[in-house]
């Protein structure tokens, strides 16, 4: 893992996950900004225009702070083989196997959460 991340540029934030239990402190701290299990990401990037609030962990939750808010929640885990059962709920699998063998770029994440039309799941909800 040492030789990966000697390769690696610009800032690296760590989300740990299941597998991640060999990852100890101090050794490769030494290449991470923080290591975390969950982080509450504030946005606000002015070349696409917006200001947001996404939840990152590695697991994919229910609910989760802002959800019914507009606030996103982006998670890996499960592989790219989690069947949404609302199509319209603000999260999204990141990991690499579920887009393309690739990382996928903040203005990918609004371009996919911007087909979602949460707000009427969201007055769905509220009439219930």
């Amino acid at each position: 893992m040492i030789q990966i991340l000697q390769r690696l540029n610009g800032l690296i934030y760590f989300l740990k996950g299941n597998h991640d239990k060999a990852v100890k402190k101090p050794e490769p701290s030494a290449y991470f900004q923080w290591m975390k299990d969950y982080y509450e990401l504030p946005i606000q990037d002015k070349e696409i225009d917006i200001k947001h609030k996404i939840v990152l962990c590695h697991y994919p939750f229910r609910s989760w702070n802002k959800s019914f808010h507009g606030s996103y929640s982006l998670h890996g885990h499960v592989h790219g083989v989690f069947k949404e059962e609302n199509k319209n709920i603000l999260r999204h699998d990141v990991g690499v196997d579920n887009n393309g063998f690739t990382p996928i770029s903040l203005k990918q994440v609004y371009d996919i959460m911007n087909k979602k039309n949460w707000m009427n799941n969201r007055n769905e909800r509220e009439r219930k």
